[in-house]
């Protein structure tokens, strides 16, 4: 997921590639606000959230993504990917094509 996520221009890993919960995922994507994204991702049967956990459900930008350094640019373009035992491969696969077809028409708009 991380890959694949990665591969979208403009994108940008929050937190350690190695240092992290194996099923959580946090990208921000340049120029673009999570919950846009969001709530188009969600359109397609993709549940995903913005922010950090622990500032979900706000407007302005995670002071956790902040104490790591991101931009408010940066940290209000965050989404937040989890994912389960159950989670399919297919499921990762359409995720990361429906992300970045969102996040292409998004920055040509």
């Amino acid at each position: 997921l991380i890959k694949g996520l990665l591969s979208i221009p403009d994108s940008h890993l929050n937190g350690s590639k190695t240092k992290r919960l194996c099923n959580n995922v946090n990208i921000s994507f340049k120029s673009l606000q999570g919950e846009t994204i969001v709530k188009h991702l969600d359109a397609h049967n993709i549940c995903v959230s913005t922010g950090s956990a622990c500032t979900s459900n706000r407007i302005e930008p995670s002071h956790v993504l902040k104490a790591i350094g991101l931009s408010d640019a940066w940290a209000l373009g965050s989404v937040r990917f989890s994912l389960s035992r159950y989670t399919t491969e297919e499921e990762i696969n359409k995720t990361i094509t429906m992300t970045k077809t969102i996040v292409e028409s998004l920055k040509s708009i």
